[in-house]
């Protein structure tokens, strides 16, 4: 039981943070909304929109027939130039505040096409991907390069404003029907996890002698599981990030629609850690009973100071208090450890935070490894 609670912890965070997300229009667009801000996926949308201007009108083959022969030369480092001034034109575009609302009010109406692909329901919606239009940067695009006196691509504008240009690709069709299953049970499930999870627990619950110790182990088994899942979770990121041309984009992409899904796997963690050490702390052992006392001790020493500046003047007492109280403060440094290496995204953070739980556990018990020397 202990086990399956493991097991259907991070499935129903997981399924609820999805459902939430996905099947919910509001929260749907609020989620993709921060991605626009991300610079490489503004870089992205600017290249793309300045490759479709150059591909319909050819630049350099232009500027090449419309020189004069001994300045033909230059045709190419002004196409080059150009290219700069259009990219440049088209990133202006695609960081305006006008481009943010356009961009919530293309995601909002991809919405339901989303979730028709992901329910299986192609009669409502014939998408195969979660994309934006790029039309109305083209348009704006060569507007703004109007008003600096470049009209190369005026001719164009017509066949743009009834034309259906790239979009850019939120979300290939390969990575949707990829989720596609799962999507379509968790809709199925999405009230069912969370009550076979209850049931499993009150039924472990009742069924055991010793509560205590049963809270314990189902808070840290579902611990173990929401781990386990952020583990998977780096390991799929990479699968991601692998799976299309520009990594940068696809790391945006990921840590955007994923990042809810994060920080729910996360609190909810964090409450177990914090169950766990609520149990273990009410529990028989000796180290538990000391760290009780000492708990009880230390506040009604708190209690009888009567100015904030003598608790400096106490050193001795303070180490004999931290010697009384090194297993629970022992327990608590490696519950932050732990957390930390859950929010950490550096490699660097989490081999300095092993290090620093090194020296504080080492520090905790100096005394006792001192006697034992002796």
């Amino acid at each position: 039981m202990v086990v399956l609670v493991g097991i259907l912890v991070p499935l129903t965070v997981t399924g609820t943070w999805a459902l939430r997300t996905v099947t919910n229009t509001d929260h749907y667009v609020s989620t993709l909304a921060p991605l626009i801000d991300e610079p490489v996926v503004q870089q992205e949308i600017a290249t793309l929109v300045v490759d479709q201007l150059f591909t319909a009108v050819h630049v350099q083959a232009k500027l090449t027939e419309k020189l004069p022969a001994p300045t033909k030369f230059l045709a190419a480092p002004l196409t080059t130039a150009l290219r700069r001034e259009a990219n440049k034109a088209a990133l202006s575009v695609v960081a305006s505040p006008q481009f943010a609302k356009f961009w919530n009010a293309s995601n909002r109406l991809t919405h339901h096409a989303a979730v028709s692909v992901l329910s299986g329901d192609t009669q409502s919606g014939k998408a195969t991907k979660i994309s934006v239009e790029l039309n109305k940067v083209l348009i704006n695009s060569i507007k703004t390069l109007n008003a600096k006196g470049i009209t190369l691509f005026n001719p164009i504008l017509a066949t743009i404003q009834h034309a259906q240009s790239k979009g850019f690709v939120v979300v290939t069709a390969h990575q949707l029907h990829t989720v596609q299953t799962a999507f379509h049970l968790g809709i199925k499930l999405r009230v069912v996890l969370p009550i076979v999870l209850a049931l499993f627990i009150v039924g472990a619950l009742l069924l055991t002698v010793d509560r205590r110790k049963t809270v314990l182990r189902l808070a840290a088994a579902g611990v173990i599981g929401l781990v386990v899942l952020e583990a998977i979770l780096v390991f799929a990121r990479k699968t991601f990030i692998n799976a299309v041309p520009n990594s940068d984009v696809a790391a945006a992409v990921w840590k955007i629609l994923l990042r809810g899904l994060v920080n729910e796997i996360r609190w909810v963690a964090l409450l177990g850690l914090v169950i766990v050490l609520v149990a273990w702390i009410r529990g028989p052992s000796s180290k538990a009973a000391r760290s009780r006392l000492a708990l009880s001790n230390s506040w009604a020493w708190l209690q009888n100071k009567q100015k904030s500046h003598e608790l400096g003047t106490k050193t001795a007492e303070l180490q004999h208090r931290a010697q009384e109280m090194r297993g629970l403060l022992s327990a608590i440094a490696c519950g932050l450890c732990f957390f930390i290496v859950l929010i950490a995204s550096s490699t660097t953070v989490i081999l300095w935070s092993f290090v620093i739980l090194g020296v504080v556990l080492l520090a905790l018990n100096a005394s006792s490894l001192k006697r034992r020397s002796a």
